[in-house]
């Protein structure tokens, strides 16, 4: 095997040129090697038949050869056999197990690579922005536990259509039906370059983080590659691409997968809502086509986890209701699809939305939240309702009016040893170094108080304002509060 060359980030690479590292960095016959393994992770996380069948002692070759998996089985026992996994990052067991060895650190940088994307949405001079995004990530670090290791934040998501024509029995995000597409008309496209020009204007490398669906799918939109292409041209960028209808419009996908040679930037992702549909992609696309495009498997038996939010939680309260458990054999995880912290664009409606994942519950069922909302017609009108949401909702400290309330996740303990406590099912916070937070976090509970009714009680009572003023922004920078400028709303 022809020694692999390390991959690594050097002072000023950006996420893009790792991206592309990872391929300039292997030889083809490395990357057919990984691009071969990937397929048969491909059948054994979506294939429930294939699995057990394997763990059962069938002869893993033949199983391999009867689905036209190209492999040496006997080679990636790793990856099949937990007990093996191990043993691969031994140096003196490479060789035996290159191919697996290969994959594990394929995996490992596509890991890298999504950090690196996080860590990239934080790329902009607009600071009220980026310290609102940063609460949010910490709110959603302990709201969403080990589930918010994946989100990347991205600062936007545009819709090209309104409503989606797959109709997935699971979806996160409870689509609508498809009630049609913004063509790619000499009007709208002036207008979708103006919003392109104010976002990356506005916001500088992070605009290039964002992507164009939401609840929708790409392959709903028949001009779907030029979108993308101004988008390329104007922020230096081509968005992620996820699809549950890849060959809806085969020669659509294909022109959005040549671009994607071209840029090499970001893994792209097909959803698979059957084994059929799985066998159908696999016989339409090789190994190496589909290289940098990850297929997420949601079809029955499959590994994947999947959010309870959306259709998943409504279909979960319905079963519920009549006394019966979901049936189908998935696996349920905590919170939400979402990964936005910043603009959801719709551009049918000319709608923009301030929104961030949350873990999905009666009052935002669909995994993320909606702070506020607004509607435009022109390129300057977009760039006024930023604005306004900026100064509506991304004060660099809580004064005032506003109130503060403890999360409703959060469960409010006991002092101990000067220190509080506050916590959920993932997360345990504790907040010390002020002798009054005991009486400060009562104070607000939650219910919720104001500020300035914060202020007049405590330094009433004799504390430092300061102290108090303090206190209240390390809550605050925390994502351990909510707030809003209104009245405390009813127990």
């Amino acid at each position: 095997m022809a020694a692999t060359q390390e991959t690594t980030t050097l002072p000023g690479q950006g996420a893009q040129a790792f991206f592309a590292s990872m391929f300039a960095s292997r030889t083809d016959a490395e990357l057919e090697s990984i691009a071969s393994t990937k397929r048969f992770f491909e059948r054994y996380i979506g294939d429930v038949r294939f699995r057990e069948a394997l763990q059962a002692g069938e002869s893993p070759q033949a199983l391999c050869d009867a689905r036209g998996l190209a492999v040496d089985a006997e080679r990636l026992k790793p990856i099949w056999q937990n007990d093996l996994w191990q043993t691969i990052k031994d140096e003196g067991r490479q060789e035996e197990w290159s191919e697996a060895f290969l994959w594990a650190r394929w995996v490992g940088q596509l890991l890298e690579h999504r950090d690196m994307l996080k860590e990239h949405a934080g790329h902009t001079d607009e600071g009220r922005f980026s310290a609102w995004r940063r609460r949010q990530m910490n709110r959603t670090d302990s709201e969403l536990g080990p589930r918010n290791r994946s989100i990347t934040h991205p600062i936007v998501a545009y819709e090209l259509t309104k409503g989606c024509t797959v109709g997935c029995w699971f979806c996160g995000i409870a689509a609508e039906e498809y009630q049609g597409a913004f063509p790619y008309t000499p009007d709208n496209a002036a207008l979708w370059q103006g919003v392109l020009e104010v976002m990356h204007a506005r916001f500088g490398e992070a605009s290039q983080t964002g992507f164009c669906y939401w609840a929708t799918d790409p392959m709903d939109s028949p001009d779907y590659d030029r979108f993308i292409t101004d988008h390329w041209n104007i922020v230096g960028w081509l968005p992620q691409t996820t699809t549950a209808a890849p060959l809806k419009d085969e020669a659509l996908t294909r022109r959005v997968m040549a671009l994607f040679d071209q840029a090499l930037c970001v893994i792209n992702r097909f959803s698979v809502i059957s084994l059929r549909q799985l066998d159908t992609i696999h016989a339409a696309f090789t190994p190496r086509e589909l290289l940098a495009v990850e297929l997420v498997m949601q079809n029955k038996g499959a590994l994947t986890h999947k959010a309870v939010a959306g259709r998943v939680r409504s279909r979960r309260e319905q079963l519920q209701e009549l006394g019966r458990e979901a049936s189908d054999g998935s696996q349920l995880d905590t919170g939400t699809i979402a990964c936005v912290s910043g603009f959801l664009i719709n551009m049918v409606e000319r709608k923009v939305q301030l929104v961030s994942p949350c873990a999905a519950s009666g009052r935002w069922p669909l995994g993320y939240r909606i702070y506020d909302q607004g509607r435009f017609e022109t390129p300057e009108d977009f760039a006024d309702q930023i604005e306004r949401m900026i100064d509506a909702h991304m004060p660099e400290g809580l004064q005032g009016e506003a109130v503060i309330r403890i999360r409703d996740d959060l469960q409010i303990g006991n002092v101990e040893d000067g220190a509080l406590h506050l916590g959920n099912d993932f997360v345990k916070h504790t907040v010390s170094g002020f002798p009054f937070i005991e009486r400060l976090v009562n104070l607000i509970g939650k219910d919720g108080a104001t500020v300035r009714h914060v202020m007049e009680r405590m330094s009433g009572e004799g504390e430092d304002v300061f102290a108090i003023s303090a206190m209240i922004q390390e809550l605050y920078d925390s994502g351990l509060v909510d707030w809003e400028l209104a009245r405390p709303r009813a127990a």
